[in-house]
């Protein structure tokens, strides 16, 4: 589970420190998986860990680009 100070702080004021190698891996995936255009299990799989990964900020990544999956694997968007 997160940490709920942390979960706070974010609610607050979204931000994350830089370099930040898990937080821009979870927004390139998202990219790879539109880049790709149909549904992957391997990059499906990754999505839904990082959708309820510990940090705010991976999360974040994630399900804000969620509408990428539009047409890549809409089942998994919704």
């Amino acid at each position: 589970m997160a940490d709920q100070e942390r979960e706070d702080a974010f609610a607050k004021m979204p931000s994350w420190g830089s370099p930040a190698p898990r937080v821009q891996a979870a927004a390139a995936l998202m990219a790879l998986a539109r880049a790709e255009g149909a549904p992957r299990p391997d990059l499906e799989k990754l999505i839904l860990e990082l959708s309820r990964d510990p940090s705010p900020a991976v999360r974040h990544q994630i399900l804000s680009r969620v509408n990428m999956l539009f047409h890549a694997n809409q089942p998994l968007m919704w």
